[in-house]
């Protein structure tokens, strides 16, 4: 990580910005969404059964 970054990265003045996650079997999905260009922030693919679904960058 650059130098400029750690700082701010370290007290959580800068956190990353989650679009979309989707559930391991919806891997290809998130793959077609990213392709589309239509992400504002990350897409998380998790592995673990049961998280909740969330769509939509905060604005």
């Amino acid at each position: 990580m650059p130098a400029e970054l750690r700082e701010p990265a370290g007290s959580g003045k800068l956190a990353p910005v989650i679009d979309r996650t989707y559930p391991l079997g919806e891997a290809p999905e998130a793959v077609r969404y990213l392709g589309e260009e239509h992400a504002r922030g990350k897409v998380v693919v998790t592995a673990w059964p049961g998280r909740p679904r969330r769509t939509g960058a905060p604005r």
